[in-house]
C-alpha cells in the first residue's frame, strides 16, 4: 500500500491541505482537498477495530493522499482483514508504534483510500463541524447517538 503513495513534504498554510498522524507522531500524513464522502460504518468489523460503537470514515481519492517523506516506512504496517460483512477484505493501515489506525483500501476499490477522521488534525471548530453524509450497516446501528447521525436518505440497512 505504501509504495502506492507519494513521499512527498507537507505543505503547511495550504487550505486545501488537511495534516494527519497517528497517536505517537510516527506516521504523518497529508490529505489534499475535501473528501468524496464522510460516512459512519455500524458493521462489527469497524466496531471491533475501533473499540467504539461505529468507525467515522472520510472517503478521498487514493492521489489525494500524501505520506510525509519524515515517516519511517517501518512505521506503517498493514492488517489484511478478512472479516467485513460486505464480504470484501479489508487492508486496515496502522502504525506499527502506537497501534493508531490511519486509513482502509480495498483491492475493489484500488483508487480510494477510506481516512479514519480520527487521524486528521482537526481544529475544535472542525471537529464539531464534521458530520456524517451516509450510514453504513445500520442495522447494526444503537439507539445512541439517536437522530445525530446521517440524513435519512442518506442511511441504508446494508452497506
Amino acid at each position: 500500500m505504501t509504495s502506492e503513495l507519494s513521499n512527498t513534504s507537507l505543505s503547511s498554510g495550504n487550505s486545501g491541505q488537511t495534516d494527519g498522524s497517528c497517536l505517537c507522531g510516527a506516521v504523518k500524513f497529508s490529505i489534499s482537498g475535501p473528501p468524496l464522502m464522510k460516512l459512519l460504518c455500524h458493521c462489527v468489523s469497524c466496531k471491533k477495530i475501533s473499540g467504539s460503537l461505529f468507525q467515522a470514515n472520510n472517503f478521498y481519492s487514493i492521489s489525494q493522499l500524501t505520506i510525509s517523506p519524515l515517516t519511517d516506512p517501518n512505521a506503517i504496517k498493514t492488517y489484511v482483514d478478512k472479516s467485513p460483512e460486505s464480504g470484501k477484505g479489508v487492508h486496515r493501515t496502522f502504525c506499527a508504534v502506537c497501534g493508531s489506525r490511519l486509513w482502509n483500501t480495498t483491492p475493489e476499490h484500488l483508487g480510494n483510500v477510506v481516512v479514519m477522521v480520527g487521524s486528521l488534525n482537526l481544529n475544535d471548530e472542525e471537529w464539531k463541524k464534521w458530520t456524517p453524509e451516509r450510514e453504513f450497516f445500520c442495522k447494526r446501528k444503537g439507539e445512541w447517538p439517536g437522530d445525530g447521525g446521517a440524513p435519512e436518505e442518506g442511511k441504508t440497512s446494508e452497506m
